[in-house]
């Protein structure tokens, strides 16, 4: 127990004399101190738990993103999110592969026809870089045909859209929408 009535003070040494090995610790926890401080100050050290500037999100999050938004009918995500899991994995042929695939549904939904020639062809160059990284893939190989016949069709037939009377062109349309699936039907029964 501790009497306070005592005059002996509590905290003091008892012998009087200061422990040098002391002295020297709390000067060096103090000179680190305010270094750290400094460092602080002038941005040579970081905040502590701050967090990652690296990604965390792996390309197949975004895959499945993709494909989530794809069957819930939102094209324009489903494409954005492939294209940063493309951004992350440039070397997935299948994700490239999807990617076409997607632009692909989505250019039927072009109101004009400058618009879905635009997309076709942004597919293409998708779907040829899938070709070129895996050129044996079974995943990737049936989308080849589709746009090689497609595309070319399509390039063709704006041209005599273009000169067409105006009254013959929303069977010309019709007939190109059709063409442009027909692929992708007989594709998905193999």
């Amino acid at each position: 127990m501790i009497d306070l009535n005592d005059k002996r003070r509590i905290f003091s040494n008892r012998n009087g004399r200061s422990n040098p090995y002391r002295i020297v610790a709390l000067l060096a926890l103090l000179m680190a101190g305010i270094f750290v401080i400094r460092g602080y100050q002038s941005g040579q050290v970081e905040a502590l738990f701050l967090p990652t500037p690296t990604p965390t999100r792996i390309p197949r999050s975004y895959a499945l993103e993709g494909e989530t938004q794809f069957v819930a009918g939102n094209l324009p995500a489903a494409i954005a999110a492939y294209q940063r899991a493309m951004e992350l994995d440039p070397t997935n042929a299948r994700l490239i592969a999807e990617l076409a695939r997607i632009q692909t549904y989505y250019s039927s939904l072009s109101t004009t026809d400058a618009i879905r020639v635009e997309r076709l062809q942004a597919a293409r160059e998708n779907i040829d870089k899938a070709t070129e990284l895996a050129p044996e893939d079974s995943f990737v190989r049936p989308f080849e045909p589709l746009f090689t016949t497609g595309t070319r069709y399509m390039q063709g037939k704006m041209h005599n859209v273009i000169s067409m009377k105006p009254s013959n062109r929303s069977s010309v349309r019709c007939s190109l929408t059709v063409t442009m699936h027909l692929p992708t039907l007989t594709t998905r029964k193999s």
